[in-house]
């Protein structure tokens, strides 16, 4: 899933982790020139920052299964790394349910960015970005190889079976 409980990165693409297993959110966005200069911190129960590179020079808002909402491009300078900003509120409202009223509400803010930075966390403190963060799979330690077990039956008593 996602380490920090609210967003993943690839390149070109973001996902973000919603609360509902299907049905209906609110998603704001912003696209912006710069860095937003405040952070509202009461309104909203996760807050995350990434960068996105964005190689075709737009990026689009859409659901997962569905087409896209009409919601302005995030990408305001066309090709390279962006800074984004999600923030979530209401995800352990409909957790893993269907959500026929939009209860959770998203806000999404992006903006160029010419030096890339690591993942942050502004806000933690919904059940379900906890879930997340504490499931988020870690490979196992590779086991050390054991000999393959022992035949029970002679390899040509296999063989005479097979005729028959």
């Amino acid at each position: 899933m996602s380490a920090n409980g609210l967003f993943s990165l690839s390149p070109g693409c973001m996902t973000i982790h919603v609360g509902a297993s299907s049905g209906l959110v609110t998603v704001a966005v912003e696209p912006r020139t710069a860095s937003p200069t405040d952070i509202n911190l009461d309104d909203w129960d996760e807050i995350g920052e990434g960068d996105l590179y964005a190689d075709t020079g737009e990026v689009i808002v859409r659901a997962l299964m569905d087409s896209p909402p009409e919601l302005p491009a995030l990408t305001v300078r066309g090709p390279g790394n962006h800074r984004v900003r999600v923030h979530a509120k209401g995800r352990d409202l409909h957790t893993d349910l269907v959500a026929f009223e939009p209860i959770e509400n998203y806000l999404i803010q992006a903006w160029p960015s010419s030096d890339p930075a690591d993942d942050i966390m502004i806000k933690q403190s919904d059940t379900y970005g906890a879930a997340l963060r504490r499931t988020t799979f870690t490979p196992a330690p590779s086991q050390p190889r054991t000999a393959p077990p022992q035949r029970a039956t002679p390899p040509e008593h296999d063989a005479r079976r097979l005729e028959n």
